[in-house]
């Protein structure tokens, strides 16, 4: 009876109890029966106890991996979940090491992209600054203005691009001044070849008036000659 009322505590997994009861079986009669259940309790405790230790130590690994993979400490994330796999092959590490190669992969290419980016806007500087030294305002407005777009905050470009406008600026005036200059020289030439045609053919009046006006143009000595040779005639 005392054997019939264990099985049904046995069955029930109730195991300290049932091991109580085959200990009470024992003292009544020293049998094998209750002597091997007992072992096979104790075998089965431990593999509880071990279940128990197992599951406490995946689940420390997994509350640690999850407050690294929070902090964004991916890679020291990746080494515990991959432990607590070892520990019990479970899905949710898993799929936290999934996330974490998404995540890492998503890092490594954002990395990559900066890089470029800023190899690409120190080309751009250097060929910017090659140009300007070699006056080529134009290239180098366009060299500095792609470098902002890639980088709009980059102080100092600003100031070139001013620089740059005013050069273009100056030369512009400077190119007009050199037009009108020539201009005037060309009509200047003119004048003096009208008045020397009409010195020779001795009009000196009209002679003198053409010299006159290229005298008014530019205060040089030839007309200054002609009218005092044309005053004395």
């Amino acid at each position: 009876r005392l054997v019939g009322s264990e099985m049904c505590i046995r069955d029930s997994d109730k195991l300290e109890v049932a091991k109580s009861t085959y200990t009470s079986a024992i003292a009544v009669m020293d049998e094998q029966y209750p002597k091997d259940q007992l072992a096979k309790i104790e075998a089965k405790l431990k593999d509880l106890a071990d279940a128990d230790a197992k599951k406490a130590e995946y689940d420390a690994l997994i509350k640690k991996a999850d407050g690294e993979f929070n902090g964004d400490k991916l890679e020291v994330a990746k080494s515990t979940y991959t432990a607590a796999i070892a520990v019990m092959d479970e899905q949710y590490p898993k799929d936290q090491l999934a996330k974490i190669e998404a995540k890492l992969k998503e890092q490594e290419d954002v990395a990559a992209e900066k890089e470029a980016k800023q190899k690409e806007f120190d080309q751009l500087m250097a060929d910017a600054k090659s140009a300007f030294d070699g006056k080529q305002w134009e290239d180098a407005k366009n060299k500095y203005q792609a470098a902002k777009e890639l980088f709009p905050d980059e102080t100092g470009i600003d100031s070139k691009l001013t620089e740059i406008d005013k050069k273009i600026e100056e030369e512009k005036l400077e190119a007009e001044a050199n037009l009108a200059e020539e201009a005037k020289r060309k009509e200047y030439d003119q004048i003096l070849t009208d008045a020397k045609g009409l010195f020779d053919s001795e009009k000196w009046e009209d002679a003198k008036g053409k010299y006159q006006a290229a005298l008014a143009m530019f205060d040089e000595q030839e007309p200054k000659d002609k009218i005092s040779v044309i005053d004395k005639k």
